[in-house]
């Protein structure tokens, strides 16, 4: 894979994680898991939303490997996925370039 190619991609990469971040639920998702770890049930408990729209918005988040999941028995844990934001930093930081 040549640097255009490699560049690319990630950039696909990006605009995966950047729709997934375009929803206000979805954001305040991360911003709570920004915190620390937390289950379905204290996610639901902090949020106005129903079971199965978070399910969706956690699909979403974990589809573009926002969020990592760790299921304990029936309970699903939730956590950043802090490498995936890294390389969004990173991202914004080539874009950026020497600007001041």
């Amino acid at each position: 894979m040549d640097k255009k190619q490699a560049f690319s991609l990630q950039q696909t990469r990006a605009l995966e994680a950047l729709r997934a971040l375009a929803d206000a639920n979805r954001l305040h998702i991360v911003s709570m898991l920004s915190q620390r770890e937390m289950c379905a049930i204290e996610l639901l408990q902090q949020l106005e939303i129903s079971q199965p729209t978070l399910s969706h918005h956690m699909k979403v988040l974990t589809l573009a490997s926002l969020v990592k999941t760790r299921k304990v028995g029936a309970q699903v844990y939730y956590t950043l996925n802090s490498a995936r934001l890294d390389e969004l930093l990173s991202l914004f930081g080539e874009l950026r370039g020497g600007l001041p």
